[in-house]
């Protein structure tokens, strides 16, 4: 059966002489494995269109229970050229699809997830700064959405994460907005630059939020594109 639905590429690789293996998100069926055979000749658009970072229209063959689905057709549904140039947002922008990619299972849809990530995704494409705080929304919220939201009164673990979030009281007026935050709101960007975080006050928060993800992930590990981004800024 044909299906369309909206995807952002979270990763992609060549297969075999002349085709594309991209995994998506999509709005429907949650992350799914996708060919597109010919994808990599000189006449066919999907190779552009199947990038990591890129928001389509996707049409593919879908068959439940199988692991790789045959691509029908694809195109831009949006594109973010402020992130192209840019090679810190494309850091926050590869980080947000691998923290993606590591704590999704396979087709299990959450619609209220991909409209999130989308909302992100645009601003990053037009916010340059203040990263850093859009990146924290977006964990928070996928940590909410997976059902593993972050209690701020819950002291004893607070203690125990290592965060020494107990130590800043600025951090947790932060992390309680974020998690109160419309990322939709014409004032979300004027409220987050309010915010002054002193070097420690982004440790804790950072830690805090990673300690959650450890916690409830099992190898997870370092986000190999913030990894990267820390050298580039050095």
């Amino acid at each position: 059966m044909i299906v369309s639905t909206l995807a952002i590429v979270l990763k992609s690789f060549p297969y075999g002489d002349t085709s594309i293996i991209a995994r998506c998100f999509t709005k429907e069926y949650g992350k799914i494995s996708i060919i597109a055979r010919g994808a990599r000749t000189k006449k066919s658009m999907q190779s552009a269109h199947l990038q990591p970072l890129s928001f389509l229209d996707l049409m593919f063959y879908h068959k439940p229970n199988r692991e790789l689905h045959t691509v029908s057709k694809t195109g831009f549904a949006e594109r973010w050229p402020g992130i192209q140039d840019d090679m810190k947002k494309i850091s926050y922008g590869l980080a947000i699809l691998e923290l993606t990619d590591k704590t999704l299972t396979v087709e299990d849809p959450h619609g209220d997830l991909f409209d999130e990530i989308i909302h992100v995704m645009r601003l990053v494409n037009s916010q340059p700064q203040r990263l850093n705080m859009v990146f924290w929304y977006y964990q928070l919220k996928l940590l909410e959405i997976l059902g593993f939201r972050p209690d701020l009164d819950a002291e004893d673990f607070i203690k125990t994460s290592g965060s020494e979030l107990d130590k800043s009281e600025n951090a947790r007026r932060v992390i309680s907005y974020l998690q109160r935050a419309d990322i939709t709101a014409e004032n979300f960007i004027q409220e987050i630059e309010t915010f002054a975080l002193s070097p420690n006050d982004r440790k804790a928060i950072s830690k805090y939020i990673s300690t959650h993800f450890r916690l409830h992930f099992d190898d997870l590990g370092e986000l190999k594109a913030l990894k990267v981004m820390r050298q580039i800024v050095q």
